[in-house]
């Protein structure tokens, strides 16, 4: 289930279609891209006002928002293992440790009574971008998301400072700038934190998608 407030479900089709039908060619006849598209839902909540936090900017506590969305699920999608909450700004509306804290306590909260996973999106500030700090620190405003959250990570734009050897040959002279990226996992309270993986820019038929950029051999894969 993915919580937005910053795309609709249109985008999101168009996002899914190009990942789950433009890639992966090589993981075989038992990877059932129809039955994993109809999986995923979306539920758009962008610019419909949902509260999920009520205070007077010194002091927070929960809003509706969770509890609507707990009941949306239990009732149409009671078997959900991953909610997502894209982007953290735009739902909870400020970036300070007195509105991260209760938010992220509150998915907390719900993944538990769900027994599934939540995931909650934000954006990289720009200091840290400029800086290339990749960290539990990397996130824009107050550092206590990454304090309060079992996993991290970072997904930052591939430069000279921070490519794997093996980019040299699948990257061009120019090194297409803009167009490689790589995913950190920074933190992991329950075991060793996954291996950084390689991401580049394609184009789809809706639009662009992220590619896998196969490590191990040194070359894409799909």
């Amino acid at each position: 289930m993915i919580c937005s407030a910053e795309d609709n479900h249109r985008d999101y089709q168009a996002k899914l279609h190009n990942a789950l039908f433009r890639g992966h060619e090589d993981l075989g006849s038992n990877f059932d891209r129809k039955r994993i598209y109809s999986k995923i839902h979306v539920l758009n909540l962008k610019g419909i006002g949902l509260q999920f936090l009520k205070g007077n900017g010194r002091a927070y506590e929960l809003g509706s928002a969770l509890q609507m969305i707990r009941d949306l699920i239990n009732s149409q999608c009671k078997k959900v293992s991953l909610v997502i909450f894209e982007t953290l700004s735009r739902l909870v509306g400020e970036e300070s440790v007195e509105a991260i804290s209760p938010f992220v306590a509150g998915t907390e909260y719900l993944a538990e009574d769900l027994s599934c996973a939540s995931l909650i999106v934000h954006y990289t500030g720009k200091a840290q971008g400029r800086a290339g700090t990749i960290d539990l620190y990397s996130g824009r405003g107050s550092s206590s998301l990454g304090d309060n959250t079992r996993s991290f990570f970072v997904l930052t734009q591939v430069d000279e400072t921070n490519k794997a050897a093996i980019l040299d040959e699948l990257m061009p002279i120019d090194r297409r700038k803009g167009k490689y990226f790589k995913v950190t996992h920074v933190r992991n309270s329950f075991q060793k934190e996954l291996p950084d993986d390689h991401f580049r820019i394609v184009s789809g038929i809706n639009g662009p998608y992220l590619k896998n950029v196969g490590m191990a051999e040194g070359q894409e894969a799909d």
